[in-house]
């Protein structure tokens, strides 16, 4: 039974984490329009980067 208990308590906190990495992602696609014209290139990049890494987690949960 405490194997399954670790597995949920694992599987809560990979949840939030991936919950405010998502969180954080939304804020900065929030903020692109702060930035100057030409960084927005680099920074769809980064974003779409992110954004890849953690729906990659999520699938692994």
């Amino acid at each position: 039974m405490s194997i399954e208990g670790s597995e949920s308590s694992h599987s809560l906190t990979s949840i939030d984490s991936v919950t405010a990495k998502i969180e954080h992602i939304k804020n900065e696609i929030a903020h692109v329009t702060q930035i100057p014209l030409g960084e927005h290139g680099a920074k769809f990049h980064e974003i779409h980067r992110e954004l890849s890494e953690t729906l990659s987690a999520v699938e692994g949960l």
